[in-house]
C-alpha cells in the first residue's frame, strides 16, 4: 500500500517518468499540448498526423513518420488521455453536414480511426501539466503551446500545398487539414512572444502567396467559418486576394 501514489499529482508524475524511461516524452508532450489547447477535441486519426509534424524553421509534415496504428497513441499517452468511439463525442464545426466526405475519403478516414475521439482523461491532467508540481511544466507554458500548435498547423498547410492537384482521394489522406485550416490563426493570435519569427514567417508565406492562400481557403470557408466544407473546385478568380485575411490579425 505504501507504494501507491498519494494523489492524482503523484500518479501523473509517475506516468511522465514512464514516458521518459520509454523515450516517449517528446511525442507525449506534442500530443498533450494539442489536447490541452486545441479548440475542440481531436480524433486519433488527426493525432497521428500531429505526431508526424516537425516544428522549427526547417520543420515540415512528414507522412512517413505517421504511426502505423493510431491506437499506439493510447499507449504513448497512457492514462492521461481517454478515447470515445462515438462520433458525437468529437462533433464540432468540422463535422457539420459531413460535406467534406465522400466515398473514398470516408473509407480512408474509417481505416485511420476517424470515429475515435481523444480527450484528456480529466481536466485535472491539464491543471497538473500547467502547475509548478509538473517536472515538464516549461513545455506547457500557454503561449508556447499556442505557438507550437500554430506553427504545426502552418507546416501542415504548406505541405498540402506542395502536393499535386488536390483530389477527394488526396483529401482523405490528410484528415487534419480542415482542423488546421480553421484554427491556425486563432492559435497564432494567442502567442505572447513577439519574437516568434518562425510562425510569423510561415504565416506570411501562406497569406501573401496566392496558391498557398488558395489551399487554405479551399479547406476553410471564410464566409461561413462554422461550417468547414472542402471546396476543391474553388479557383483563384473566385476569392479575394491574399490581403483578404488581414481581418485575421495575428497581433
Amino acid at each position: 500500500m505504501s507504494s501507491l501514489p498519494k494523489d492524482l499529482g503523484e500518479t501523473y508524475s509517475r506516468t511522465i517518468h514512464i514516458f521518459e524511461s520509454n523515450d516517449q516524452l517528446p511525442d507525449a508532450i506534442k500530443a498533450l499540448r494539442w489536447l490541452c489547447f486545441s479548440n475542440r477535441p481531436l480524433r486519433l486519426s488527426e493525432l497521428v498526423d500531429v505526431l508526424a509534424i516537425e516544428n522549427g524553421e526547417d520543420g515540415c509534415f512528414c507522412p512517413d513518420e505517421r504511426l502505423p496504428d493510431p491506437e499506439d497513441i493510447v499507449v504513448i499517452c497512457s492514462s492521461l488521455i481517454s478515447c470515445n468511439s462515438s462520433r458525437g463525442g468529437v462533433a464540432d464545426e468540422d463535422d457539420e453536414g459531413d460535406d467534406n466526405e465522400d466515398e473514398d475519403g470516408g473509407v480512408a478516414a474509417t481505416k485511420l480511426g476517424y470515429n475515435v475521439g481523444v480527450r484528456l482523461a480529466q481536466f485535472s491532467v491539464k491543471e497538473y501539466l500547467l502547475s509548478e508540481r509538473c517536472s515538464i511544466r516549461t513545455h506547457f507554458d500557454i503561449s508556447t503551446c499556442h505557438q507550437a500548435i500554430a506553427e504545426g498547423c502552418l507546416h501542415y498547410l504548406h505541405y498540402i500545398n506542395d502536393q499535386a492537384q488536390p483530389t477527394r482521394v488526396m483529401v482523405g489522406e490528410y484528415l487534419l487539414a480542415s482542423h488546421v485550416a480553421g484554427h491556425w490563426w486563432q492559435h497564432a493570435r494567442s502567442i505572447d512572444n513577439t519574437s516568434d519569427k518562425v510562425t510569423t514567417l510561415f504565416a506570411c508565406h501562406l497569406l501573401m502567396n496566392q496558391m498557398k492562400c488558395l489551399t487554405w481557403v479551399r479547406h476553410y470557408n471564410v464566409d461561413n467559418p462554422h461550417k468547414i466544407v472542402i471546396d476543391l473546385s474553388l479557383n483563384l478568380p473566385e476569392f479575394a486576394t491574399p490581403l483578404m485575411p488581414s481581418d485575421l490579425s495575428l497581433s
